[in-house]
């Protein structure tokens, strides 16, 4: 009897580690696979990328990261996954609403596909949201360049005049 019970306690100790390791095992490994895509971004491996971004893109440790969720992004882009880019883009604005690194990567994402109007309303929520001279400065001439792109060159001149206010 006591050899049953002490093999049904270490069963039972065990199983749980067992879980442990097989989930552990099962994981994919977010440093890792975050530089991975880093890596296949820079090596232009698309496909390879592709496949890593849509397994991290719904780990939640990386929300928050912004140079991870960057990457996500472009490499969505970069295979030409123009939905899931703008879609992954606003979840992130979405989800973190004060974020400016996000703001300002929904706005490149909206400008990398002709949506200047909506990318110009992006880079004025990076104004709304920070004070730093040099962000400021970035979604400012965007901003401009938004309109430049979408051939509004007046608007565009009146929005670089502004920027002259905005920096100084």
């Amino acid at each position: 009897y006591q050899t049953f019970v002490s093999a049904k306690i270490d069963s039972q100790l065990l199983d749980p580690l067992l879980e442990k390791k097989l989930e552990d095992a099962l994981r994919v490994d977010t440093p890792s696979a975050t530089e991975q895509l880093d890596v296949e971004i820079k090596k232009g491996g698309k496909d390879e990328a592709l496949r890593i971004a849509q397994s991290i893109s719904k780990q939640k440790d990386l929300y928050t990261d912004s140079d991870a969720q960057n990457n996500i992004v472009k490499a969505f882009i970069n295979a030409g996954a123009m939905k899931r880019a703008l879609n992954h883009s606003q979840f992130l604005v979405n989800s973190q609403p004060e974020n400016v690194a996000f703001h300002e990567l929904r706005a490149a994402t909206l400008a990398k596909y002709d949506n200047f109007y909506q990318s110009k309303q992006s880079w004025n929520r990076v104004l709304q949201l920070t004070e730093d001279p040099e962000q400021r400065a970035k979604a400012c001439f965007f901003k401009s360049f938004n309109d430049y792109e979408n051939r509004d060159y007046k608007s565009s001149a009146t929005e670089y005049t502004r920027c002259q206010k905005v920096t100084a």
